[in-house]
């Protein structure tokens, strides 16, 4: 059977008659809707009620928990992130291959397109926050780094870390002035500064890595949901913690060779992100028309989201009036 005719056959054997539904089906027990009367919600839960389709174990596997020991994907913290495991079996339940096109019209962290390169698959991803573009375009970049490659870098770097003058940093934002103590923030735009001198993609890489240790080098602490500031937190030393991951990164970079030897070693496979607004497609050069769509639409955690990403964004210093603000 053609390949092609075979994904329909597939398609319409999980979602029945109606091409629309939404995959991954499965019998659930009614359930009492909890929306106000009228709400813009429960009008789209009507509206859609015959398309959508719930299949209540892929909760497991939304979750960014599970990429805690995933290679690359640990090494920054993004909460909102869903699994490899959730985008990996999506693309093989499907069977997708070279031949299709992957979207990710939220893509935060960047797990569909970095999980689509290691499969050889093309993709394109859409984010409309600043760093979620940034990490989305950077993840995939980590698939073609060589052993030892980061380390040499970075032992070449840090002696110059020092004489570097303090990077230019958005230092008006609030949380910046509480964040962290005067000789952290020093080295933190030093640091910064190093980094801006080295040429891509490790320029971007180590800003990767960079934006990772922020967290653990400020008073700012998770509280559930929530970043808080907490005065009494044993802060880590930026370098230390610099230290540490270039160590992950060369761990990983290890583990994925052990793991396959199939992954692409060049960008033929690199995917499209662009910094753009999901519901304004018309400069988005899709290289065709997608033929899988994975998304998981932003559960918007304000402090969270905010205070964690003005941190990265004040250093990046990238910061808009509106943000600022």
């Amino acid at each position: 059977m053609d390949m092609n005719l075979r994904k329909i056959a597939m398609q319409k054997e999980l979602t029945g008659n109606n091409p629309q539904q939404i995959l991954f089906a499965e019998e659930i027990p009614t359930k009492k809707i909890l929306y106000l009367p009228n709400s813009k919600r429960e009008k789209l839960e009507n509206k859609f009620k015959n398309l959508i389709h719930e299949e209540l174990k892929l909760g497991s596997v939304v979750s960014y928990v599970g990429n805690k020991n995933s290679p690359f994907l640990r090494i920054y913290r993004y909460k909102e992130a869903f699994t490899f495991d959730f985008v990996m079996g999506f693309l093989r339940r499907f069977e997708a291959d070279s031949t299709d096109y992957v979207f990710d019209p939220f893509s935060g962290l960047g797990t569909t397109m970095y999980t689509s390169m290691i499969y050889g698959i093309p993709s394109v991803g859409i984010d409309k926050l600043p760093i979620a573009y940034f990490s989305s375009k950077t993840l995939p970049l980590l698939l073609l780094l060589k052993e030892n490659e980061l380390k040499e870098i970075w032992t070449s770097l840090t002696p110059k870390i020092q004489k570097s003058e303090p990077a230019e940093v958005a230092l008006d934002v609030p949380i910046m002035k509480v964040a962290f103590d005067e000789q952290t923030l020093l080295t933190l735009r030093k640091l910064k500064s190093a980094i801006d001198d080295l040429s891509n993609p490790y320029r971007d890489i180590f800003l990767l890595l960079f934006f990772s240790i922020l967290e653990e080098c400020s008073f700012t602490s998770k509280d559930g949901q929530f970043l808080r500031l907490n005065r009494n937190k044993k802060i880590s030393s930026p370098i230390d913690a610099m230290n540490r991951k270039i160590a992950q990164v060369e761990e990983d970079v290890r583990r994925m060779k052990l793991l396959s030897s199939d992954i692409p070693k060049n960008d033929k496979f690199m995917p499209d992100v662009y910094l753009a607004d999901t519901r304004d497609l018309s400069d988005i050069r899709f290289k065709k028309k997608p033929t899988i769509i994975i998304l998981l639409p932003h559960r918007l955690m304000l402090i969270d989201m905010t205070i964690r990403g003005l941190m990265c964004l004040s250093y990046a210093f990238i910061l808009s009036r509106t943000l600022r603000n």
